[in-house]
């Protein structure tokens, strides 16, 4: 798979794949060991930021339109770093009038070992696409949480995420938990949810983007 976490550091071949953009900014004769910090990343920000980027937090319309939204984002993903998913996430909470308002509308879910969207080392899948079963139930399907939340009003504090069943190996389920929060082992079987706990955390992250890039 394209996206999976082997593909995700192969060096022969996920570079070719996600560094396109570079390429439409910068030339096809862009090379990634030549990329400079200090001066071309400010030149695909000219060239691409008014069709790619989606920096907009004030999201009141879409919560008094009774919109419900849900974000997971893998701690792993190598390729759109967590901390930025937590960043506009934080954002759009503070445009709402604080987290206990954006709360009501959106949820954040960080999930351990992820890589980009999905895989990775442990329990990651939830239905999402690219993982190979159907959940068997509600608070194990990400899409079906979005729609209890929108249709019954049901905000999800937590998901149970599965690892995918391998010969001779137990299939493994963990809680990953609405932000702040984060899932701690208790003790006991560490395939089971049970044993694991949501444990809240202190909001926000170290890196922060410059102010000019949010446009």
């Amino acid at each position: 798979m394209p996206l999976g976490p082997v593909m995700q550091g192969d060096p022969a071949i996920w570079p070719a794949q996600q560094f396109y953009l570079f390429k439409w900014a910068l030339g096809q004769d862009f090379v990634p060991e030549h990329f400079d910090f200090d001066h071309d990343l400010d030149r695909v920000d000219a060239r691409l930021a008014s069709e790619l980027n989606a920096n907009a937090s004030d999201l009141s319309d879409f919560a008094r339109n009774g919109g419900k939204l849900l974000i997971y984002s893998g701690l792993a993903d190598p390729v759109v770093p967590f901390s930025e998913v937590v960043n506009y996430y934080d954002r759009v909470t503070t445009s709402a009038g604080g987290p206990d308002v954006g709360g009501k509308f959106a949820r954040l879910f960080l999930v351990p070992g992820m890589g980009h969207c999905f895989g990775g080392p442990g329990a990651t899948a939830m239905g999402q696409p690219f993982t190979s079963d159907v959940p068997a139930t509600p608070d194990r399907d990400v899409l079906m949480s979005l729609v209890a939340w929108t249709e019954q009003g049901a905000a999800p504090s937590s998901l149970i995420v599965h690892s995918n069943s391998e010969p001779g190996k137990p299939m493994a389920e963990r809680p990953v938990c609405a932000y702040p929060a984060l899932p701690e082992y208790k003790g006991g079987d560490a395939t089971k949810p049970t044993n694991f706990k949501c444990v809240e955390h202190e909001r926000g992250v170290e890196q922060r983007p410059a102010l000019r890039y949010l446009n």
